[in-house]
């Protein structure tokens, strides 16, 4: 592509010039934001897992909660990343 700036300032693109856009999404962050989603999963099935022990404790109810809020937590933040990602 050859820019030639005119005395207004203003560039003039052609329709190839303008193919090369590819709507501005930013894929580093909808990945970021899918593996967010992921580790969230993974953190409500561990807390799940820790509430579901036959005899749980007061340390395995307490982690269990935990792992399970935590969770939430990343689900939201990452559906929050790859919305704006996708907005960018």
């Amino acid at each position: 592509m050859e820019v030639v700036l005119p005395m207004n300032r203003f560039v003039e693109l052609t329709e190839d010039d303008l193919m090369g856009v590819d709507g501005g999404v930013n894929w580093l962050g909808v990945v970021s934001g899918a593996s967010g989603v992921l580790g969230g999963v993974a953190g409500i099935l561990g807390g799940a897992a820790a509430l579901a022990v036959p005899e749980p404790t007061l340390l395995t109810k307490v982690a269990g909660y935990a792992g399970i809020i935590s969770g939430v937590s990343a689900i939201g933040t990452g559906i929050a990343t790859i919305y704006v990602s996708w907005k960018e």
